[in-house]
């Protein structure tokens, strides 16, 4: 036989005294110890002879539940779930190397730290957009000082009475192409922007900066297109 509890409306074990769901104390009969009559758990009076029922002996209240304390070691766990980007405020998952706001970058975590199977960083990729950012930027250098020497040319021209327009022009336009080279260079190296950094290339190669600079052009152009993926944006 059962018995069901008032509380959650659930069945127990006949010879429970607290409810296996709700830990309640199940309504029993209480034996009036003067006439032996049963009265339910809740009386205060036997309901046959009148005897006071507050001396039968009742099981106790059952002790309040124990809420565990998190220990230091789960309290830090817990905070090292995440991480703030020190730029930005935002914050990060312990397994990003790069703030998803701003995309600079993250202080690693203590592999200690980490949960169990981290694998560690991603791979960083292969130095080939380096390689191409410094080949762009040094092509930029030679077309800016290429362009500076047109420009001293054309000064030069024109002092002695000689048309030196295009030549002029040709030194400003070599130095635009320098500059932008300069910046798709920096964005090569930083593997972000390869649009950027793609025209950089294509710009220094166009410059022609000593004939020399087309070469290494070149080969920036190619090695920012084959290292595409390796770019951020």
């Amino acid at each position: 036989m059962a018995k069901r509890c008032s509380a959650c409306g659930k069945d127990s074990p006949d010879e429970s005294n607290y409810c296996n769901y709700c830990s309640r104390p199940l309504e029993i009969d209480v034996i009036c110890t003067a006439c032996g009559a049963k009265n339910p758990s809740y009386g205060v009076f036997c309901g046959t002879c009148g005897g006071d029922l507050a001396k039968v002996r009742r099981p106790p209240e059952p002790p309040p539940p124990v809420v565990p304390i998190p220990s230091r070691l789960e309290t830090a766990s817990t905070s090292q779930a995440y991480k703030m980007c020190p730029r930005c405020g935002s914050h990060a998952s312990i397994y990003d190397f790069e703030c998803p706001n701003c995309r600079s970058s993250l202080t690693p975590v203590d592999d200690e730290s980490l949960p169990y199977g981290y694998d560690g960083p991603p791979d960083s990729g292969s130095s080939v957009p380096m390689i191409a950012g410094i080949l762009t930027i040094l092509t930029g250098v030679l077309a800016i000082g290429q362009g500076a020497f047109y420009l001293l040319a054309g000064s030069i021209a024109a002092t002695m009475d000689v048309p030196g327009g295009a030549i002029t022009c040709c030194g400003m336009l070599d130095i635009l192409f320098g500059l932008a080279a300069l910046f798709g260079g920096y964005c090569s190296i930083q593997k972000s922007k390869w649009i950027f950094a793609i025209v950089g290339a294509i710009l220094a190669m166009l410059s022609f900066a000593f004939l020399v600079g087309f070469v290494l052009g070149l080969i920036a152009v190619i090695l920012v297109a084959i290292s595409k993926a390796e770019f951020m944006e």
